[in-house]
């Protein structure tokens, strides 16, 4: 049997963490001790993975969107069988 090529999806935490750890490599460069003439090549690596954090927080909030929306689907089934949350 063929293994399926699709790829196996990330959980929404394992993308926080990358997030997490892409933010905090920000916060190790050195600035003050590159030279003047390494600074372009700094930043544009501050750049590339200030766009991956953006891209990264952009995928969270669609799967926790299409998390919520599963969440309040499965919430009106039940509803619609005719049970009710009841909060004490």
């Amino acid at each position: 049997m063929a293994r399926s090529s699709k790829k196996e999806k990330e959980l929404i935490c394992s993308t926080h963490d990358r997030i997490k750890y892409l933010a905090a490599s920000l916060y190790s460069v050195e600035f003050e001790s590159t030279a003047v003439k390494d600074l372009r090549e700094v930043f544009t690596e501050v750049r590339k993975t200030a766009r991956e954090i953006e891209k990264l927080a952009q995928v969270a909030r669609e799967r926790g969107q299409a998390m919520e929306n599963r969440l309040q689907e499965y919430r009106n089934a039940i509803e619609g069988l005719g049970f009710e949350r009841v909060k004490e």
